[in-house]
């Protein structure tokens, strides 16, 4: 197996979804810790509501979603001619070489 420019992408795609869920979980798991401080009336400190933390998240997350909703998947996932992709390398050798 080549081990390219292309596998490399997806190998990091793959490791940042990944890393993205177990956030996601680590997440989930703190937020319902707070549930869980929020129903005990014991508490000595005042915190505020979970709602109001859920409410400023669900927000950063509108937003981050909004981000990777840009059509990045047709881009990554088109299939690449090999003729114009060793066209545009050679394009790239040229130049680099002509800089030098």
């Amino acid at each position: 197996m080549v081990f390219d420019e292309r596998a490399a992408i997806h190998l990091r795609m793959q490791q940042i979804v990944q890393e993205r869920e177990r956030l996601q979980d680590e997440y989930k798991d703190l937020f319902t810790r707070l549930r869980e401080m929020d129903q005990r009336e014991d508490s000595q400190i005042p915190s505020p509501p979970v709602e109001s933390v859920r409410q400023n998240n669900v927000a950063t997350q509108e937003k981050q979603l909004e981000w990777e909703n840009i059509d990045l998947g047709d881009q990554v996932d088109a299939e690449i001619d090999t003729k114009e992709y060793d066209e545009r390398l050679n394009q790239l050798q040229d130049f680099l070489e002509s800089e030098e």
